[in-house]
């Protein structure tokens, strides 16, 4: 990952990767809205949405209806994002608990757990091919693993706290 822009804001509020993925806005608790240029990849779109209340489980419901499909308990702390892999086969979750969790949607169990940030995980996503995950975290690190080796290729200090 490449951050180029110096600058930071103190506490993230939110990303959006455009497309094609080149450059990344974030907006903060200091009212700026950032531009950022980088190497990354573009998320996919899920075939279902998933929301997390505060109560550390994800409700995960058909895209465009409130019809619960399933729900994902293991959070110990609010679930912050949720997103489906491309093909649909894996989901992940990111929460208040310090963890990103990767999970078996047709049986609502959890495949994985990452505990690699010091503080909340505020953003999670796939890459497009769904070969890597990447996770943002109040911590100020940006991480990005190869889901097929399982480790921490590499990790970015965004500078912001």
């Amino acid at each position: 990952i490449r951050l180029p822009l110096p600058g930071s804001h103190p506490e993230p509020g939110s990303r959006r990767a455009a497309a094609p993925c080149y450059t990344v806005a974030t907006g903060g608790s200091d009212n700026l809205v950032k531009i950022w240029q980088l190497i990354c990849f573009e998320a996919a779109s899920a075939t279902s949405a998933a929301s997390g209340p505060n109560g550390g489980s994800a409700k995960v419901t058909a895209q465009g209806s409130l019809k619960l499909l399933f729900s994902l308990k293991g959070h110990s702390r609010a679930v912050m994002a949720v997103q489906f892999s491309p093909n649909g086969k894996l989901l992940i979750s990111c929460s208040g608990d310090h963890t990103v969790r990767i999970w078996k949607p047709e049986t609502a169990s959890s495949l994985h757990v990452v505990e690699a940030h010091a503080r909340y995980v505020t953003s999670c996503c796939f890459s497009s091919d769904g070969r890597r995950l990447a996770s943002g975290s109040n911590d100020r690190l940006v991480r990005v693993w190869d889901l097929a080796i399982e480790e921490l290729p590499d990790s970015a200090d965004t500078g912001q706290q």
